[in-house]
């Protein structure tokens, strides 16, 4: 998957260059990085919901919350942060470090 959330579970791409991009985007257009961040975010807790940057805009958080939390799905357990194993065990160990890399470089 190309995306944030694909590279940090993966581990195939060096967390420093994809932090970087991030960067560069965020600088490029706030409203569309900062909406890819929340989708990382989103994702890494195992929700198959898609946020845009039309619900991002919408006045109405609530119901934009509302709308992602019914892509949980409640029944597959998947969810990264608290699965256990050697896949899981790095994915955690490189959002760390991406989130540490991504403080440092804001």
């Amino acid at each position: 998957e190309d995306s944030m959330y694909g590279y940090v579970l993966s581990g195939r791409a060096a967390l420093q260059v994809v932090v970087d991009e991030w960067i560069d985007e965020y600088k490029k257009d706030r409203e569309k990085a900062v909406v890819d961040l929340i989708q990382f975010f989103v994702q890494c807790c195992g929700c198959k919901g898609k946020l845009s940057q039309i619900m991002f805009a919408n006045q109405d958080k609530v119901k934009s919350i509302r709308k992602l939390t019914e892509s949980f799905d409640e029944e597959s357990g998947e969810y990264p942060l608290i699965q256990g194993g050697p896949l899981v065990k790095k994915f955690k160990s490189n959002l760390l470090e991406f989130i540490e890399r991504l403080i440092r470089g804001c």
